[in-house]
Order: structure tokens, then sequence, then C-alpha cells
């Protein structure tokens, strides 16, 4: 299980919190390149098949609004009310169904045997009994359903812990050199404000400050004790994605 002791708020207080900043933190503290990288290689694990698509731990509707370009029903839900009026806004179609919603609460939302495929894009550290929760999730599945999972590596290697060091470091040389300095260093010259607005947001050092104590072999195991075969591919940075189907 997952370790919120050292957790000073509710997990919907804090997802409400980093909704302010969200769209910035994705766009520039990941990098565009790398953002887009991860979107494209879990829209590419898609399954060509008939069926709801959910995408739990939406946030804003950056990645679900993408999903669009299928024909399918999507539902998207996340935590955060802060989070879910600010997708519902940039939406303008009604193709998909935005809600308020734990991911937890997804069993209890959606009959069984009727989704192709549920995204948990960057939100499986968030939760916790991750093995009743996957293999609930799972259930939801229609035969040949897929889960498609992107999460992060919080203290995986030393590179890791070093990651987060140099990021805090980061932020506080944009504060002090007021972000003339933060897209030099990356060697994104040409989208300085945009580098340091990331690293001033409140919403990034949150972050960094409510990850759990989480590592990815959490999901690797919970996948390996439902004895479900699964894809697992380590991705740049501390990312690794995970896609297991349905029988």
């Amino acid at each position: 299980m997952n370790d919120f002791s050292k957790t000073t708020m509710s997990n919907s207080d804090f997802q409400s919190l980093v909704a302010r900043d969200y769209d910035t933190i994705t766009a520039h503290g990941i990098s565009l390149p790398t953002a887009r990288y991860y979107d494209e290689t879990i829209l590419g694990y898609l399954p060509s098949m008939p069926g709801m698509i959910v995408d739990a731990g939406c946030g804003t509707g950056e990645f679900t609004r993408k999903l669009t370009s299928s024909k399918e029903q999507i539902l998207a839900v996340d935590v955060s009310s802060v989070a879910i009026r600010k997708a519902q806004a940039s939406e303008g179609t009604s193709r998909i169904d935005y809600r308020v919603a734990a991911v937890e609460d997804l069993p209890s939302m959606i009959p069984p045997r009727s989704c192709s495929a549920i995204i948990l894009n960057r939100v499986l550290h968030h939760c916790d009994d991750l093995p009743t929760l996957i293999e609930a999730l799972m259930a939801l599945l229609l035969p040949g359903g897929r889960i498609i999972v992107l999460d992060l590596d919080c203290t995986g290697n030393a590179c890791s812990q070093l990651n987060r060091k140099f990021t805090l470091v980061m932020y506080r040389l944009c504060v002090l050199a007021k972000g003339l300095c933060a897209g030099t260093l990356f060697g994104r010259i040409d989208d300085l404000r945009a580098e340091a607005r990331a690293y001033r947001s409140p919403g990034w050092l949150d972050h960094l400050g409510h990850e759990p104590d989480y590592r990815w072999t959490m999901i690797r195991d919970a996948f390996r004790s439902m004895s479900t075969s699964y894809i697992h591919k380590r991705m740049n940075w501390r990312f690794h994605l995970f896609v297991a189907d349905r029988p």
C-alpha cells in the first residue's frame, strides 16, 4: 500500500491545487516533445474494437481531447472538481462525458464488461491498494479490452532522486533569475517565459512535495498476482508503460 503519511492535505484538495497549473506543468515542466511522445504511445495501444473508452484521472482533459478521433463513447473522470470544470470549459463537443469521481469509484459507475479501454495516465501513484483496484478495473473491460497505464517510479533509483533535487534547484534558480536562465539550460531558448512559468507555478512544487512513497513495481506485482499477460515498456526519464488485456 502507498504511504500517504507525509501528505498534509486530502488527495482531492491536492489535485484541485495542482489543477491551477496542470497544463503549464505538463507542457513545459516535462517538455512538449516528451509529453507528445507519452500521449502518442498511449494512443498507439488503443484496441480497435467497440466499447467505451475511459480516461481515469483525466485532469484538465488535455490528453482526453486527443481521444475524440475515436468514434466510441468517452468517459473522463477526475477527483478534482476544479480540473473537471477546466476540462469542460475547454471541450466544446458532447463526445466526452466529464465527471467528478475518483478512479476507485469507476466499478460503481460502469457496468461490467462494457469498456474497450481504460487509460490510467500518470494517476496510479495517487491510488491505494493497487491489486484490488486493478482487479476491479479489469472486470469492467470487454473480452479483449485493455488497461493502459503510464506512470512514474518516484523512488526507483538514484537518478530519480537526483532529478527531483535538480528540479527543486531549477525552480529556485528561476525565481532568483526571474526566469531568464531556465530555457537556456534546457535548450529551449525560444520559450524562456513559458519554461520559467512552469517552474514558478505553485502546483509544480506542490506536486513534488506530495508524491507518495511509490514504486513502479507495485503495478507490476499487482498484474502478476492476477496471472495476466502484459507488456512492460520503459519510457524515457523515469516513466513506465504497462499494457494488459482481458482474456
